[in-house]
Protein backbone atom coordinates (compact mmCIF):
# COMPACT_ATOMS: atom_id res chain seq x y z
CA UNK A 1 0.00 0.00 0.00
CA UNK A 2 2.77 2.11 -0.30
CA UNK A 3 5.96 2.81 -2.59
CA UNK A 4 8.68 5.20 -3.32
CA UNK A 5 9.96 6.80 -6.57
CA UNK A 6 13.67 6.91 -6.79
CA UNK A 7 13.64 8.84 -10.20
CA UNK A 8 14.15 5.56 -12.11
CA UNK A 9 11.29 2.61 -10.75
CA UNK A 10 9.16 2.37 -7.66
CA UNK A 11 10.12 -0.09 -4.66
CA UNK A 12 8.41 -0.77 -1.42
CA UNK A 13 9.08 0.71 1.90
CA UNK A 14 9.90 -2.18 4.48
CA UNK A 15 7.04 -4.58 4.38
CA UNK A 16 4.64 -1.72 3.61
CA UNK A 17 1.32 -0.95 5.41
CA UNK A 18 -1.98 -2.81 6.48
CA UNK A 19 -4.09 -0.24 5.52
CA UNK A 20 -3.89 1.87 2.68
CA UNK A 21 -2.90 5.80 3.58
CA UNK A 22 -5.16 8.98 2.72
CA UNK A 23 -2.23 11.37 3.84
CA UNK A 24 1.03 11.54 3.97
CA UNK A 25 3.55 14.09 5.50
CA UNK A 26 7.13 14.70 6.57
CA UNK A 27 7.57 14.93 10.26
CA UNK A 28 11.36 15.74 11.29
CA UNK A 29 12.75 14.62 8.30
CA UNK A 30 10.87 11.19 8.70
CA UNK A 31 8.20 10.35 6.21
CA UNK A 32 4.72 9.44 8.14
CA UNK A 33 1.52 7.52 6.88
CA UNK A 34 -1.38 8.00 9.05
CA UNK A 35 0.05 7.19 12.36
CA UNK A 36 3.07 5.37 10.94
CA UNK A 37 6.85 6.24 10.56
CA UNK A 38 9.11 5.52 8.25
CA UNK A 39 12.65 5.55 10.17
CA UNK A 40 14.64 4.40 6.83
CA UNK A 41 14.21 0.45 7.75
CA UNK A 42 11.27 -0.27 9.39
CA UNK A 43 7.77 1.58 10.28
CA UNK A 44 6.96 2.61 13.80
CA UNK A 45 3.44 3.87 15.48
CA UNK A 46 3.76 7.36 17.09
CA UNK A 47 2.42 6.84 20.21
CA UNK A 48 -0.40 4.14 20.90
CA UNK A 49 -1.72 5.87 16.80
CA UNK A 50 -4.09 8.88 16.21
CA UNK A 51 -7.19 6.14 17.15
CA UNK A 52 -8.92 7.53 14.08
CA UNK A 53 -9.09 7.05 10.62
CA UNK A 54 -6.76 10.17 9.35
CA UNK A 55 -7.49 11.49 6.08
CA UNK A 56 -5.05 14.57 6.46
CA UNK A 57 -2.18 16.34 7.92
CA UNK A 58 -0.19 18.79 8.46
CA UNK A 59 2.93 19.87 9.98
CA UNK A 60 2.55 23.18 12.20
CA UNK A 61 5.41 24.59 14.48
CA UNK A 62 7.19 21.62 14.76
CA UNK A 63 3.94 19.37 15.40
CA UNK A 64 2.06 17.03 13.21
CA UNK A 65 -1.76 17.82 12.92
CA UNK A 66 -4.10 14.74 11.53
CA UNK A 67 -7.55 15.19 10.89
CA UNK A 68 -9.94 12.45 10.24
CA UNK A 69 -12.79 10.41 12.05
CA UNK A 70 -13.08 8.30 15.05
CA UNK A 71 -14.95 5.40 14.55
CA UNK A 72 -17.81 4.82 17.79
CA UNK A 73 -20.56 1.99 17.41
CA UNK A 74 -21.52 3.01 13.81
CA UNK A 75 -20.72 6.03 13.32
CA UNK A 76 -17.71 8.12 12.38
CA UNK A 77 -16.93 11.40 14.38
CA UNK A 78 -14.83 14.40 13.20
CA UNK A 79 -11.17 14.88 14.74
CA UNK A 80 -8.43 17.11 14.74
CA UNK A 81 -5.40 15.47 16.84
CA UNK A 82 -1.99 17.10 17.33
CA UNK A 83 1.47 14.96 18.02
CA UNK A 84 3.99 16.56 20.13
CA UNK A 85 6.64 13.74 19.88
CA UNK A 86 5.21 12.38 23.15
CA UNK A 87 1.40 12.13 22.68
CA UNK A 88 -1.72 12.45 20.95
CA UNK A 89 -4.26 15.25 21.76
CA UNK A 90 -7.38 16.39 20.37
CA UNK A 91 -8.15 20.01 19.26
CA UNK A 92 -10.95 21.35 20.25
CA UNK A 93 -14.53 19.75 19.19
CA UNK A 94 -16.54 19.77 16.39
CA UNK A 95 -20.28 19.28 15.43
CA UNK A 96 -20.85 15.88 15.29
CA UNK A 97 -24.51 15.18 13.33
CA UNK A 98 -26.23 12.02 14.44
CA UNK A 99 -25.05 10.57 10.93
CA UNK A 100 -21.07 11.20 11.52
CA UNK A 101 -18.74 13.71 9.58
CA UNK A 102 -15.24 13.61 9.00
CA UNK A 103 -11.95 15.92 8.89
CA UNK A 104 -10.86 15.71 4.77
CA UNK A 105 -8.50 18.66 4.66
CA UNK A 106 -6.35 20.79 6.65
CA UNK A 107 -4.48 23.70 5.90
CA UNK A 108 -2.95 27.38 7.34
CA UNK A 109 -5.03 30.36 6.40
CA UNK A 110 -4.04 33.71 8.46
CA UNK A 111 -1.70 32.16 10.49
CA UNK A 112 -4.19 29.75 11.31
CA UNK A 113 -5.24 26.55 11.50
CA UNK A 114 -7.97 25.95 9.02
CA UNK A 115 -9.88 22.42 8.40
CA UNK A 116 -12.38 21.16 5.64
CA UNK A 117 -14.56 18.04 5.83
CA UNK A 118 -17.88 16.60 5.70
CA UNK A 119 -21.78 17.50 6.96
CA UNK A 120 -20.39 19.59 10.35
CA UNK A 121 -24.07 20.25 11.51
CA UNK A 122 -24.93 21.17 7.98
CA UNK A 123 -23.81 25.06 9.00
CA UNK A 124 -20.30 24.91 7.27
CA UNK A 125 -18.30 22.51 5.94
CA UNK A 126 -14.81 24.96 6.45
CA UNK A 127 -14.10 25.86 9.68
CA UNK A 128 -10.77 27.45 11.41
CA UNK A 129 -8.91 27.09 14.90
CA UNK A 130 -9.41 30.64 16.60
CA UNK A 131 -7.34 29.55 19.47
CA UNK A 132 -10.53 28.75 22.34
CA UNK A 133 -12.42 26.72 19.82
CA UNK A 134 -13.64 25.84 15.81
CA UNK A 135 -15.22 28.40 14.08
CA UNK A 136 -17.18 28.33 10.84
CA UNK A 137 -15.96 30.60 8.02
CA UNK A 138 -19.52 31.46 6.52
CA UNK A 139 -22.90 30.00 6.57
CA UNK A 140 -22.03 27.34 3.66
CA UNK A 141 -24.49 24.71 3.19
CA UNK A 142 -22.92 24.69 -0.03
CA UNK A 143 -20.71 21.75 1.09
CA UNK A 144 -21.51 17.75 0.81
CA UNK A 145 -17.46 17.05 1.27
CA UNK A 146 -14.70 19.94 1.08
CA UNK A 147 -11.92 17.73 0.44
CA UNK A 148 -8.77 20.29 -0.04
CA UNK A 149 -8.09 23.66 1.08
CA UNK A 150 -5.11 26.04 0.31
CA UNK A 151 -4.33 29.93 0.57
CA UNK A 152 -4.44 31.76 -2.82
CA UNK A 153 -3.62 35.48 -3.66
CA UNK A 154 -5.25 36.07 0.17
CA UNK A 155 -8.41 33.97 0.11
CA UNK A 156 -8.92 30.38 0.77
CA UNK A 157 -9.86 28.24 -1.67
CA UNK A 158 -11.56 24.94 -1.24
CA UNK A 159 -12.36 21.98 -3.62
CA UNK A 160 -14.60 19.55 -3.24
CA UNK A 161 -18.27 18.04 -4.19
CA UNK A 162 -21.39 20.63 -4.23
CA UNK A 163 -24.21 18.28 -5.62
CA UNK A 164 -27.32 19.92 -5.81
CA UNK A 165 -25.59 23.51 -4.39
CA UNK A 166 -26.72 27.07 -6.01
CA UNK A 167 -24.85 28.19 -8.47
CA UNK A 168 -23.10 24.49 -8.39
CA UNK A 169 -19.05 24.43 -9.04
CA UNK A 170 -16.53 22.31 -7.44
CA UNK A 171 -14.55 24.72 -6.10
CA UNK A 172 -14.84 27.82 -3.80
CA UNK A 173 -13.20 30.95 -2.66
CA UNK A 174 -13.64 32.36 0.74
CA UNK A 175 -12.76 36.50 0.69
CA UNK A 176 -12.80 36.62 4.27
CA UNK A 177 -16.58 37.57 4.05
CA UNK A 178 -18.46 35.59 1.94
CA UNK A 179 -17.75 31.87 -0.27
CA UNK A 180 -17.86 32.74 -3.67
CA UNK A 181 -17.27 30.02 -6.96
CA UNK A 182 -13.21 30.62 -8.42
CA UNK A 183 -13.98 31.97 -11.68
CA UNK A 184 -16.63 30.30 -13.86
CA UNK A 185 -15.89 27.29 -11.44
CA UNK A 186 -16.10 23.18 -12.52
CA UNK A 187 -18.96 21.36 -13.30
CA UNK A 188 -18.38 18.58 -10.70
CA UNK A 189 -16.28 17.72 -7.81
CA UNK A 190 -12.67 18.51 -6.91
CA UNK A 191 -10.15 16.36 -5.23
CA UNK A 192 -6.78 18.22 -4.87
CA UNK A 193 -5.93 21.68 -5.52
CA UNK A 194 -1.86 23.24 -5.95
CA UNK A 195 -0.87 26.81 -5.65
CA UNK A 196 2.42 27.44 -7.27
CA UNK A 197 2.84 31.64 -7.34
CA UNK A 198 -0.51 33.23 -9.05
CA UNK A 199 -1.59 30.13 -10.57
CA UNK A 200 -3.87 27.28 -9.08
CA UNK A 201 -3.58 23.70 -10.36
CA UNK A 202 -7.25 21.79 -9.71
CA UNK A 203 -7.79 17.92 -10.24
CA UNK A 204 -10.94 15.82 -9.84
CA UNK A 205 -13.79 14.28 -12.04
CA UNK A 206 -14.87 17.19 -13.57
CA UNK A 207 -15.36 17.45 -17.39
CA UNK A 208 -15.11 21.42 -17.81
CA UNK A 209 -13.57 24.55 -16.42
CA UNK A 210 -14.42 27.77 -16.69
CA UNK A 211 -17.31 26.63 -19.32
CA UNK A 212 -14.62 25.27 -21.37
CA UNK A 213 -13.41 21.86 -21.84
CA UNK A 214 -10.91 20.29 -19.73
CA UNK A 215 -11.57 16.70 -18.33
CA UNK A 216 -9.87 16.16 -15.24
CA UNK A 217 -7.80 18.72 -14.34
CA UNK A 218 -6.97 22.43 -15.10
CA UNK A 219 -5.39 25.22 -14.66
CA UNK A 220 -6.49 28.70 -12.89
CA UNK A 221 -4.94 32.18 -13.10
CA UNK A 222 -3.68 34.74 -15.05
CA UNK A 223 -3.39 33.58 -18.69
CA UNK A 224 -1.67 36.90 -19.62
CA UNK A 225 1.35 36.96 -21.35
CA UNK A 226 3.29 40.25 -21.51
CA UNK A 227 3.51 39.60 -25.75
CA UNK A 228 0.20 41.27 -26.21
CA UNK A 229 0.12 41.12 -30.30
CA UNK A 230 2.07 37.80 -30.48
CA UNK A 231 5.07 39.12 -32.13
CA UNK A 232 7.16 37.28 -30.40
CA UNK A 233 9.16 40.32 -29.02
CA UNK A 234 8.96 42.60 -26.43
CA UNK A 235 8.37 46.31 -27.50
CA UNK A 236 6.39 49.44 -26.60
CA UNK A 237 3.35 48.03 -29.33
CA UNK A 238 2.95 45.73 -26.43
CA UNK A 239 1.90 48.40 -24.32
CA UNK A 240 -0.40 50.23 -26.73
CA UNK A 241 -1.84 46.54 -26.93
CA UNK A 242 -2.70 46.39 -23.79
CA UNK A 243 -4.25 49.59 -23.45
CA UNK A 244 -6.28 48.54 -25.99
CA UNK A 245 -7.54 45.34 -24.46
CA UNK A 246 -7.90 47.57 -21.15
CA UNK A 247 -10.64 50.15 -23.25
CA UNK A 248 -11.76 46.61 -24.33
CA UNK A 249 -12.38 45.58 -21.11
CA UNK A 250 -11.07 42.48 -22.19
CA UNK A 251 -9.87 39.37 -19.90
CA UNK A 252 -6.33 39.85 -20.86
CA UNK A 253 -5.93 43.26 -19.30
CA UNK A 254 -7.14 42.75 -15.64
Amino acid sequence: HIATWNGVAWSALGTGLLEVPEALAVYKGSLVAGGQMWNGSTWTTLGSGPDMLVYAMLVVDGDLIAGGCQVIGIHCYPRVKRWDGVAWAVIGSLPSPANGSDVRALTMYQDKLALGGSTFGMTSNVYQWMGGGWTPLGNAPIWIWAYTLTPFEGNLVAGGETLGAPGYSGIWRWDRTTWKPLGAGVDNTVFAVLARGRTLVVGGTFDTAGGLPSPFWARYGCPCEPDCNNSGTLTVADFGCFQSQYVLAHPYAD
